[in-house]
């Protein structure tokens, strides 16, 4: 199975989470507004962070990150 870590937890990352339950295991979320981060990785079980650095640096086992953040 899929290991997947999100950037950013507004709709479009809440909307990423959705489709990746169940086809996939979401092990971390990310985001700079902490509560939107705590919020996701509360509905999920995972970690939340607020730096994609240290995401990046203890999440061994994530294999895909999913960048949700503002194209704008």
């Amino acid at each position: 199975m899929v290991s997947f870590g999100i950037v950013g937890c507004g709709r479009i990352g809440q909307r990423h989470a959705e489709h990746i339950t169940g086809k996939g295991k979401l092990v971390a979320v990310c985001d700079n507004v902490k509560e939107k981060a705590h919020e996701l990785a509360a509905k999920y079980g995972v970690k939340a962070y607020c730096s994609i650095d240290e995401m990046l640096g203890n999440e061994k086992e994530m294999q895909v990150v999913s960048v949700c953040t503002p194209n704008g």
